[in-house]
Formats: C-alpha cells, sequence, structure tokens
C-alpha cells in the first residue's frame, strides 16, 4: 500500500486558449440551489492522457469565513444529545461499516490511495450530507451536527487536505495547485464518475460550515482543469449541474465572473 509522504511543491504556469470556457462549460444557467449527487453506480469512463500541468488561480482562503444558509434544513433531533456525526468528530466511535476513527483515517491512510479508493466505509462520515449515500449506516446532517462541528473545523480541513491529496491536488499559501504525482491521480479520478460524486459531497459540507471562500478557489482550480481537458465530460456535467449551484448566489456569480474574465484574455 502507498503511504503518505510530504512532496515539495511544483510551480506550473500556462496560458489560456481562445476558445470560449462559457461555452465549453455551457454555463448558460441561472442560480439555484444545489442537489447533491448521491449514487456511485455510473460505468467506467476511459482514462485522458496525460496532462499537462497547470497553475491554480484563486483569492485567498478565509481563515474567518461567514455562516451562510444551509443547503436543507433538517428536523432538529430531540431525542439524541449527541449524535454519532458529533461522536464520530470527537473520535469516541469509528465509521461504519468496517471504518475507523477518524484520527487513524487522517492520520494513517492518507496517501494511502488504494485504502481510500473504498469510500463506502468512511467518506459519508467524514463528509457528512442532508442527503441519504449509498452507505446506510452513515448517518444524515442535521442543524444541530453543523453547529457542532463548527467546533470541530480544524479535522475537516484535515479530511479536506488528505482528499485533495487522493485527488493530486494539495492546499499551500491559500491556493491549491497540482501535486507532483497528479498526472497518475487525475488518470485514475477520470476512470469513474464516482470521484466526482465525492467533491459533490466534499463541497456540501464546506457550503454548512460557511467555507465559501475556500469553495470559490477550488471551484476554479477545477475550472482551469476542465477548460484545458485535463478532467473528462463528466467532470464538466458535474460542475455545471452540482458543483457550481453548491455556491450561494454571490459565490455563483465569482466564479461565472471568473470565467468570464478567462474568455477576455
Amino acid at each position: 500500500m502507498a503511504r503518505h509522504e510530504k512532496r515539495e511543491g511544483i510551480a506550473f504556469n500556462i496560458g489560456f486558449n481562445n476558445n470560449s470556457l462559457m461555452g465549453a462549460f455551457g454555463l448558460n444557467v441561472g442560480f439555484q440551489s444545489m442537489k447533491e449527487e448521491i449514487h456511485i453506480d455510473a460505468q467506467p469512463q476511459p482514462a485522458i492522457a496525460n496532462p499537462p500541468p497547470v497553475q491554480a488561480i484563486g483569492p485567498p482562503v478565509s481563515n474567518n469565513p461567514q455562516q451562510f444558509k444551509a443547503i436543507e434544513p433538517s428536523p432538529v433531533n430531540r431525542n439524541n444529545i449527541q449524535s454519532k456525526i458529533i461522536a464520530f468528530y470527537k473520535n469516541e466511535i469509528p465509521s461504519e461499516p468496517n471504518g475507523d476513527f477518524i484520527e487513524n483515517i487522517i492520520n494513517n491512510w492518507y496517501g494511502d490511495y488504494e485504502k481510500l479508493d473504498t469510500f463506502n466505509n468512511y467518506i459519508q462520515w467524514l463528509f457528512p450530507s442532508r442527503l441519504p449515500g449509498k452507505n446506510p449506516q452513515a448517518p444524515l446532517l442535521t442543524d444541530e451536527d453543523v453547529e457542532m462541528i463548527k467546533h470541530c473545523k480544524q479535522s475537516v480541513m484535515r479530511a479536506f487536505a488528505m482528499m485533495l491529496d487522493f485527488y493530486g491536488m494539495k492546499l499551500e499559501d491559500n491556493t491549491i495547485n497540482l501535486a507532483p504525482n497528479h498526472k497518475e491521480r487525475l488518470k485514475k479520478i477520470t476512470s469513474h464518475r464516482k470521484y466526482y460524486y465525492v467533491i459533490s459531497r466534499i463541497l456540501s459540507l464546506l457550503k454548512e460550515l460557511g467555507e465559501q471562500e475556500l469553495m470559490i478557489t477550488w471551484l476554479k482550480f477545477l475550472a482551469d482543469l476542465i477548460q484545458k481537458n485535463h478532467l473528462d465530460k463528466d467532470a464538466k456535467s458535474s460542475f455545471n449541474s452540482y458543483w457550481i449551484k453548491a455556491l450561494d448566489k454571490n459565490g455563483f456569480d465569482a466564479v461565472k465572473g471568473y470565467i468570464n474574465q478567462i474568455n477576455r484574455n
């Protein structure tokens, strides 16, 4: 199994071609709330050739995120003093089925791509949502959970960094860049739609926690990858139908404006 090692950053430089990114994305859509992708049953898609490196462009990540409206309010749980999600985030119970404690996942699974690729025994616990997924033993997110997870946000950010590494990306100096192993990782994640569904789930929790600036930074980076054909048609579809709609109106307009700016360059 692969083990995580600290990797040195690499700088990449690209120019944008004259093709219309808006046309390539088909972003002739108005803002509306996101409905998360929840099924992991798509047929495998052909992998792309090794892509040339690109550099992420995005605003600094906010250290003081604002609170945004929840996607779909869930009923208040008055029967349980502490939910399973909070117990998991406090490292008191493992994820189910056959999962592990959150500290073991973040500390020991980081860089172990074979283990992380299983998804169903941990991903819905690590990035809980108000919508059901493939794992029926994973609890659904409530308003109470969101308020409690805000006190465990450092664990969320560590989990996010772990998943960025899984995707061949890294967060450094408030910017998301490609990792040195990005070619093999991008080839892997373009082999099946399930990898895009996990991105939808991560964005959903980031929205709940008010991490709007981080979402904008990541979506601009993903837009760059799609525009340069480093991600496939399924990524483009997920971007249009789910990822960009995870933003609130201001965030949606910011990413759309970024795409328009690319078109003018």
